[in-house]
């Protein structure tokens, strides 16, 4: 209500921060390759349903790309809006090195 809170779905708000960090957990997800629901639900231990919509949100906003049942990040995108290109890039490499 005071702008804090991001609505990704009918009642269901987050915050950006919160956002960010499911945006980090996708990104170390996908080292793996597409992903899948329940995958996602699965390494982040939500419901199924919230799952979904938290998916939804992000392939909404153009961060993750929906293909048939699987999920991969758009490189191009990132919900992080007060970094440049070459930070969130940076970003990124560095949390997929992370992971590796």
């Amino acid at each position: 209500k005071l702008g804090k809170l991001i609505e990704i779905a009918t009642h269901r708000f987050y915050l950006p921060e919160t956002l960010q960090l499911i945006e980090k957990d996708i990104v170390e997800l996908t080292q793996q390759g597409p992903f899948s629901v329940a995958q996602f639900r699965d390494f982040t231990g939500v419901s199924r349903n919230i799952a979904i919509e938290i998916l939804e949100y992000f392939d909404r906003k153009g961060f993750t790309r929906r293909q048939d049942n699987t999920r991969t990040i758009n490189h191009d995108r990132t919900l992080i809006p007060s970094m440049t290109n070459a930070i969130r890039d940076q970003l990124i490499r560095f949390l997929l090195s992370r992971t590796a």
